[in-house]
Formats: C-alpha cells, sequence, structure tokens
C-alpha cells in the first residue's frame, strides 16, 4: 500500500523522510526513531521499520522533505509478509459452473518490480517473481479458455498503451 514505513513506537507527528522504497527500485534506505520512508505497493519494508501508515492518514509537513503523519500506527500494520497470501497446498480456486461458449482471456501482469518465474539470474532487492499470471494462465487453460498471455508490462502509460493495443 501506498504511504509511509515508519517507526510504529513513535507514534503520530511530523518526520524527516529520508528516501523511498518502490516496487522494483528500493534504494536500500534504512528507517531509525524520528524518520520515515516513502513506500509504495509491493515494495520492501526498509530496514528499521516495522509499519506502515496510509498515504490517505497523511499531511504535507512544515518543509519539503517532511510528513505529518495523523494517526499512530500498530506495529505490523499494513505489513505483509512474503509468502503470506495463501499457504502451501492450499486451494487457489474452487470448481467452476459449466461454461456454454470458449471464454478468450488476455493475461497481463504490470509492475517494474516483477521478474519472469522462468529468468535465471537472482531476484535483487525490490524484484518478485511474476506468479500470478502463470497461475491465472493455468486456471484458464484449465477451464477451457482460449488464453492469450501479454507477459509483463512495465509500469509506464506507453507500454501500457500498446499492449492494449495489441
Amino acid at each position: 500500500m501506498d504511504g509511509y514505513a515508519v517507526v510504529s513506537s513513535d507514534g503520530a507527528g511530523e518526520f524527516n523522510i529520508v528516501g523511498s522504497s518502490r516496487a522494483g527500485a528500493s534504494e536500500g534506505v534504512s528507517v531509525s526513531a524520528g524518520s520515515v520512508c516513502y513506500i509504495t505497493t509491493g515494495a520492501p519494508l526498509p530496514a528499521g521499520a516495522d509499519a506502515v501508515v496510509m498515504v490517505e492518514e497523511t499531511l504535507p509537513g512544515s518543509s519539503e522533505g517532511r510528513v505529518k503523519i495523523s494517526k499512530a500506527a500498530k506495529p505490523r500494520q499494513n505489513v505483509r509478509e512474503v509468502g503470506s497470501d495463501m499457504a502451501t497446498g492450499e486451494r487457489v480456486l474452487a470448481a467452476a459452473a459449466k461454461v456454454f461458449s470458449r471464454p478468450k482471456v488476455a493475461i497481463m501482469s504490470t509492475g517494474d518490480e516483477l521478474a519472469d518465474v522462468t529468468a535465471s539470474s537472482p531476484l535483487t532487492p525490490g524484484i518478485i517473481r511474476d506468479s500470478n499470471r502463470n497461475m491465472l494462465l493455468a486456471a484458464c487453460e484449465k477451464l477451457g479458455a482460449e488464453v492469450i498471455d501479454m507477459g509483463i508490462v512495465n509500469d509506464n502509460s506507453q507500454a501500457l498503451e500498446q499492449a492494449l493495443d495489441k
């Protein structure tokens, strides 16, 4: 979720912004008491931070590079651990109803933070494997859909427009 990575024990108040952690492009910044880090959805939690305050619960600070946190965060608030979406062996999709015509489904993943699951190179900070697309492709094929794999599209409007035009 977009917001600010914080030290929850700091509570509410005005803080220095020490950097940013963005999905696909983390700066490797760390947070300590009295400071925060801007963070986007899917980005790694900076060292030292233990919670994320949604951007909707903030206001601009008294000067550039500062932000006001209007509501204190609880430890682990808005933080999702790697692999916590579902347990190993957990059922992902339930049985589908009978389909009378074969649907055509195009599936694309978007995000600068995504790496193809078949890539042999190790992941770098802020980069995650694009497991959702392959799971959706397989599920749609199993259900009888005609599937079009659109691949991974970067987070820029021109690339997205070109992919949608395809």
